[in-house]
């Protein structure tokens, strides 16, 4: 008997999986119904990944870490560096000392190739720039060779930039230097000035002895001629007396020749004492000279000493604060110099314990995931099909 189809108006009749809900147990059965293709699938696929990690080649990571040289500190302090870090690090990275260390190592690009990586830490205060590469098992010792000529390129690099500004440095401190000697010259013109105005207030002082002696001298003479002076006179005033008692006497017209006589002697007393009195005048004038003299030596060893005491100050103060001066200015320059450094080398190239590559456990695990995840899928596929076709005339 023919089964009839359901009438198209009859609203009883509803299409066989319209609004199915799919539920757990549905899920754990089409599981537990395809177990061995999910796990047997899963297991040939990590034992594939594990072959395949052990086939692949051992890749060693070689790294160092480099700081940027130092050309000086600015205003506030602060370190200058030759160059910044993320520069640097674009540099590396961008691959501008590639073909030049592969030239140098003995690389053929065409075989082989170099690719540095290089970053800088931006959330610290280090300038340091870690740079690394990756090396087949067999390139380790070339992997070192070129992470040293990176080295020698870098430092060659910013060495030129060093070097030019420690020249300059040299050179401030060689014009210092030249009028440090220019003041020494000065000061030895001053210390020859010195000396010989030193000599010059000894002789004013011999002057001065010479001039006190002749003081000494015609005072002496003075004293001796006063002495002299007095002696003539008092023989005058003698003669004088014996003059008159002879005139005074009877007869002394008769002693004409005593009267000649005392007259003649008192007269050369009057001329030898006015002789002395002229002498002793002239000797008062020496003596009032030589006190003249004696207060222009006296002045000029005061203005002497004064320019002696000038010459001092403006060696001790002024070329000794100049002399100094400079010095702290060569020191300064020189702490300067000293303090521009090359490209710093925190680490040298050192070669990873273990390969970074291939990552065993990663791809074993990826593997499993994903094989897992697979095979899942094409189970359920597959149990659709199947119910499709049994459902299916």
């Amino acid at each position: 008997m023919r089964k009839s189809l359901p009438d198209s108006t009859d609203h009883t009749w509803e299409p066989m999986y319209e609004d199915e809900e799919i539920n757990l147990s549905e899920l754990f059965n089409v599981l537990w119904q395809w177990k061995r293709l999910i796990v047997g699938g899963t297991l040939l696929c990590v034992i594939a990944a594990v072959i395949v990690s052990l086939i692949l080649p051992k890749i060693y990571e070689v790294s160092m870490i480099v700081e940027p040289g130092i050309l000086g500190k600015d205003d506030r302090n602060y370190f200058i560096f030759i160059d910044t870090p993320e520069n640097m690090a674009g540099k590396i990275t961008g691959g501008a000392y590639d073909l030049r260390i592969m030239k140098e190592i003995g690389f053929d690009p065409a075989k082989k190739e170099i690719k540095f990586t290089a970053t800088a830490d931006k959330r610290s205060k280090s300038n340091a720039v870690s740079i690394s590469s990756e090396w087949a098992e067999e390139d380790i010792e070339p992997g070192v060779a070129a992470s040293r000529k990176l080295i020698d390129f870098l430092q060659q690099e910013y060495g030129a930039i060093i070097s030019n500004r420690k020249k300059d440095f040299d050179h401030l401190i060689t014009l210092k230097e030249e009028g440090l000697l220019k003041i020494e010259v000065q000061r030895k013109d001053l210390e020859k000035q010195i000396a010989n105005e030193q000599n010059a207030l000894q002789k004013i002082r011999e002057d001065i002895k010479l001039e006190q002696t002749q003081g000494l001298n015609v005072k002496k003479q003075i004293d001796e001629y006063l002495e002299e002076s007095k002696s003539v006179k008092e023989n005058t005033g003698q003669l004088l007396q014996h003059r008159e008692s002879v005139l005074k006497n009877p007869g002394a017209t008769d002693n004409n020749l005593s009267l000649l006589l005392y007259t003649t002697t008192i007269q050369q007393n009057v001329a030898y004492f006015n002789k002395i009195q002229d002498q002793m005048y002239d000797l008062k004038r020496e003596a009032k000279n030589v006190e003249g003299r004696i207060f222009a030596l006296t002045k000029a060893i005061k203005d002497t000493e004064t320019a002696i005491e000038r010459l001092k100050l403006q060696q001790d103060e002024g070329l000794q604060t100049q002399i100094e001066d400079i010095k702290t200015g060569i020191e300064r320059l020189k702490l300067s110099r000293d303090m521009i450094t090359d490209i710093k080398i925190v680490q040298d190239p050192e070669v990873s314990s273990k390969p970074i590559k291939p990552k065993k456990k990663l791809i074993v695990l990826l593997a499993g995931m994903a094989s897992l995840l697979v095979f899942t899928l094409v189970a359920f596929i597959m149990n659709t099909v199947r119910k499709t076709t049994e459902v299916s005339p």
